[in-house]
């Protein structure tokens, strides 16, 4: 596949329709209806990095993938997912709006929501595009494993003199 532009490879990981449940679905983005069959939450978010690769030639850079410790912590109880309005409140407000507009592309993007129920934890997730899907996924994945999420930490250096050293904070970059 020849490089595509960053606003081709934003606008091709648009998830348009999302309907995920009992270990199957279909995801359409990019005008494909793409199937998938999973048998445990690491099949899934390979599975979408799939599609990911098929509709751009990119994979998520290594360091979001976590490492698999214990493959028998990734069965699921229950995995759903669809249009924004699948999620019942049960957990509070949705922390994103039912359409937001992509930065690089100035698109209108629909959020769509995904619930997984394993161990008795409970991920909610929203997202609108693959690349946030299979993030989400990871990180579903490394604490139904046991670890914890830690964000990256990342360094800044403050302009304001009363704040002359180097500061270590953590950020979620993504």
């Amino acid at each position: 596949m020849n490089r595509l532009p960053p606003k081709e490879i934003a606008r091709r990981r648009v998830i348009e329709r999302l309907d995920i449940s009992k270990g199957r679905g279909v995801i359409v983005a990019h005008g494909r209806t793409l199937e998938v069959k999973f048998d445990d939450l690491l099949d899934l978010a390979q599975a979408v990095e799939m599609i990911m690769v098929k509709l751009t030639g990119k994979v998520l850079n290594a360091k979001f993938r976590p490492i698999i410790r214990n493959r028998a912590a990734l069965t699921y109880d229950h995995v759903i997912g669809g249009d924004y309005t699948l999620y019942d409140g049960s957990q509070g407000r949705c922390p994103l709006p039912a359409f937001t507009e992509c930065n690089v592309t100035e698109q209108v993007v629909k959020t769509h929501y995904l619930l997984i129920e394993s161990g008795g934890n409970r991920w909610d997730n929203w997202f609108g595009r693959l690349d946030e899907m299979v993030k989400c996924l990871y990180i579903v994945v490394r604490e139904a494993q046991g670890d914890p999420y830690v964000p990256r930490p990342a360094i800044y250096i403050s302009k304001r003199p009363q704040d002359n050293l180097l500061t270590l904070q953590g950020a979620a970059n993504g």
